[in-house]
């Protein structure tokens, strides 16, 4: 976690501070600026021989901080320089401690790992990474596509963990658990809490509110760790915060910037918003969502500013070209399969888990959800901009939730969150990010207006500062629990059945605890030069993560070649000069891993070659754990 934690803020912070960031803008904004340095080094250093490690990243880091600085001495202007405060620290703090208790009750020990379908693809490419030094997102690809044509993955958050794997000398498993940690403790508590500042200004109720908020809500991260599993996704949500923090700055929406010139908050914006794609490009497309509020708003001040015509045209055609190119980045950027997840609810029932809070987990969040509602009613009543703005947010990522969660119309369905696959806790995972700022803010609001009610103004007292620190820790600590005990909160229901996923067992979704144990006795067994055949819809693909050896199929999507067709459909039946022999050679297979006939999530895939192994003259069994089998191949 340390080791992560560095590489960010060392990255991404120094190219922040040559571009002139101080303060909570430079710490949770180093980490979206380090991402696209992270995933261009892996990019890069394939094409000019350099082996995947730190160095290429310090190397790009170093030129992209010299470029920003010189650029910034000759036209720029710094921030001033000033610590974090303490209300944006505490708030950044209360969030960090909270989450971090969530997820390390999730995940248990530093080494368990995911037992989900997603996951399967992830640790396995973090290993490949880690085997062939390449971690570029135009290779990765290649792990499961063996036709050699494999498409552009954006793979940062593989990259990342790779880093973490190296640089503290741990197994990709714990680097995993690492990288979650930061993210859901570290980079959405920043952002968001500078998102809620950007928004709403410094009020010590505001931001505290916010700290607490950013905890209350396990649509996001924790329902990231717990469907998918959605690593890279996770990712790119948790920079969004800081990333629309920097669009309402850019557009000068909200309260007022620090003192910089406007080019330079455009150029950090360009510079977060290739990291957003490279995380997930289905985060990027949730970004061009957000900025629809943010462009209403800056068409309407247009208009309102227009002294003329000709003026009131030109803003006429900025809007066109902005809804011209975000309509058709909405179309390329959507997934070419894997959109016909179907509806789940009605749309009264999906409009009711948004007013209520209680998406996907069933349990309302009654504290997070009053105030973001309270907020909503505040933002209508003042009638400002940066409140209809925020709302506007808000509403956008509640219309898709209900919309791909409800709505009866396939191909409008398909048109607006096709990008997400079509997928209800992809669309459900926005919702916090709006959710609360515009509760803070409907803390903030009302607490001014109580305070400047008549009849409170009478009942007031000056008390001693210790007995105010008293009572304030009090309300804090209440708040706290509000948000995480049950009945009134999501949050257990959704650590419970997270943390599922992180428990091998002997009824184990994907890999038991007989197949694991298995799996680790693999090094003794098979040399480190011998290929491995299973189906890895039971689980035998993580033999290449858990026990490094290399397998035919790493992932149930993998794209096979002729001759490990052959060795899939004919291996059982293998004999010396059949086919199936020669592919045997050709592939390198010497090992066959069993895990019987239970697949993730109930599919019932069966490749003919690897059924009634036991009854094969081709095979020998060397090693077992209960059900599951190691055979030698014996029969060529």
């Amino acid at each position: 976690m340390l080791v992560l934690t560095g590489v960010l803020l060392f990255i991404g912070g120094t190219v922040g501070a040559a571009l002139g960031l101080r303060r909570l803008w430079l710490f949770a904004t180093a980490p979206v600026i380090a991402i696209p340095v992270v995933g261009g080094a892996a990019i890069i250093a394939p094409l000019v021989g350099v082996p995947w490690s730190i160095l290429p990243v310090i190397a790009l880091a170093a030129l992209a901080a010299v470029g920003v600085w010189l650029l910034c001495r000759r036209f720029g202007e710094p921030m001033r320089r000033r610590r974090l405060r303490f209300w944006t620290s505490l708030a950044i703090g209360i969030a960090a401690l909270i989450i971090t208790v969530q997820v390390v009750a999730v995940i248990g020990a530093a080494d368990n790992f995911s037992n989900t379908f997603d996951n399967v693809f992830h640790l396995n490419v973090v290993t490949f990474i880690l085997d062939t030094q390449n971690a570029s997102s135009l290779w990765v690809g290649h792990l499961t596509d063996h036709s050699g044509s494999a498409a552009f993955y954006p793979a940062a958050w593989h990259d990342l963990v790779s880093l973490v794997a190296q640089l503290g000398g741990v197994s990709s498993l714990v680097a995993v658990n690492a990288t979650t940690l930061v993210i859901s403790a570290l980079i959405w508590p920043a952002g968001v809490v500078l998102l809620t500042r950007q928004l709403f200004g410094e009020n010590r109720v505001v931001l505290l509110t916010a700290g607490i908020l950013a905890a209350a809500f396990p649509l996001f991260p924790l329902l990231m760790m717990d469907y998918g599993v959605l690593y890279p996704y996770q990712l790119g949500v948790a920079l969004l915060p800081a990333t629309i923090a920097a669009t309402l700055r850019a557009t000068r929406i909200g309260k007022a910037s620090p003192r910089t010139r406007p080019w330079q908050s455009w150029v950090l914006l360009g510079g977060m918003l290739p990291g957003v794609f490279l995380a997930h490009p289905g985060a990027f497309v949730a970004w061009m969502a957000f900025t629809v509020p943010i462009a209403a708003v800056l068409t309407a001040r247009g208009f309102a500013r227009a002294s003329n015509w000709d003026r009131r045209l030109l803003v006429a055609v900025a809007l066109i070209a902005y809804l011209v190119v975000g309509f058709v980045l909405l179309m390329v950027l959507r997934p070419s399969s894997g959109r016909d997840w179907p509806i789940e609810l009605r749309v009264r029932y999906a409009v009711l888990e948004v007013f209520t809070g209680s998406a996907w987990y069933g349990v309302p969040a009654v504290l997070g959800t009053s105030l973001a509602l309270v907020g909503i009613v505040w933002a209508i009543l003042r009638h400002r901009a940066v409140g209809l703005a925020a709302a506007g947010m808000l509403a956008v990522a509640a219309i898709l939730y209900v919309v791909v969660t409800s709505l009866p119309y396939p191909d409008l369905r398909d048109a607006l969150t096709g990008s997400w696959y079509n997928n209800r806790p992809r669309l459900a995972a926005l919702l916090p990010i709006m959710a609360v700022p515009v509760g803070a803010y409907g803390a903030g609001a009302t607490w001014a207006w109580l305070r400047s009610r008549p009849w409170i103004r009478k009942m007031r007292v000056a008390p001693a500062r210790p007995v105010r620190w008293a009572v304030g820790s009090v309300i804090v600590v209440a708040a706290c629990l509000a948000t995480q005990l049950p009945a009134i909160s999501p949050v257990p229901v959704a650590v419970a059945r997270a943390g599922e996923a992180y428990r091998t067992s002997p009824s184990a979704r994907l890999i038991t605890s007989d197949e694991l144990e298995l799996l680790t006795r693999l090094e003794e067994v098979v040399p480190a030069d011998a290929v491995i055949v299973g189906s890895p819809w039971t689980g035998t693909a993580l033999a290449y993560a858990l026990a490094d050896r290399s397998v035919v199929l790493p992932h149930m999507f993998t794209t096979t070649t002729d001759a490990e067709n052959e060795v899939l459909n004919g291996l059982n039946q293998a004999s010396p000069g059949s086919p199936a022999c020669d592919a045997v050679e050709e592939t390198n297979v010497e090992y066959v891993l069993d895990f019987g006939t239970q697949e993730i999530h109930g599919a019932a895939n069966v490749f003919p070659g690897l059924t009634d192994l036991d009854e094969s003259d081709a095979l020998e069994l060397v090693d077992q754990q209960g059900e599951a089998r190691l055979y030698r191949i014996v029969g060529c």
